[in-house]
């Protein structure tokens, strides 16, 4: 049963085949459970960190998952996750945070903790007009780090707002071409990878 919003725990579980004891990271986290993009993931042994810039710590109190509130745009992300003990090389990382630009300045604040990400989902928000603070910048930089676009301009009621990642370093390439899509719902998305699997 997906808790996401727009079923991002279902790809990330399904791509991995179901994998348990796997670790993300989920910067913009929110709520515990209600549009969660990793509860379903705990529910399956997974481990992880969230964060948040709103303090949901009552909230979390049902998860194992740590939440620490902060400012990810701020945050020291190499010495927090060194705190930590995360692994340099992490399953998931789910980014969904607000404000236009701040996602693309997230995202190169976590990268310089040095960690490699197997599967990210990046919301972006082309519909809202973010194409050039967001979308395009976004891609550039994780194009220029060797990560493949996968699922582009994921959509949900509004239009195009999220990208779905791979590190193909980590994945055989039959496990992904079937799934390189364009302007696809999560539903769709999901029907293609389970229909493979």
């Amino acid at each position: 049963m997906t808790h996401s919003r727009d079923k991002q725990d279902i790809f990330v579980f399904d791509f991995f085949k179901k994998k348990q004891e796997g670790y993300f990271i989920d910067v913009g986290c929110q709520y515990p459970v209600i549009g969660n993009n990793t509860f379903l993931l705990e529910n399956n042994n997974w481990v992880g960190i969230s964060f948040d810039i709103i303090d949901y710590s009552q909230e979390w109190k049902q998860r194992k998952t740590l939440f620490i509130q902060l400012d990810a745009l701020k945050c020291d992300f190499t010495s927090l996750f060194e705190e930590h003990q995360i692994p340099m090389i992490v399953d998931y990382l789910s980014l969904d945070v607000e404000g236009n630009g701040d996602r693309f300045g997230v995202l190169i604040n976590v990268f310089k903790s040095n960690r490699d990400f197997k599967i990210i989902t990046l919301e972006h928000d082309a519909y809202l007009g973010f194409e050039k603070t967001e979308r395009a910048r976004q891609r550039e930089f994780l194009t220029e780090n060797n990560y493949l676009l996968l699922c582009s301009n994921v959509m949900c009621v509004y239009g195009a707002f999220e990208d779905w990642w791979i590190n193909p370093k980590y994945f055989n390439s039959e496990d992904y071409k079937y799934l390189v899509c364009e302007g696809k719902y999560p539903n769709d998305i999901i029907k293609i990878l389970t229909h493979k699997k």
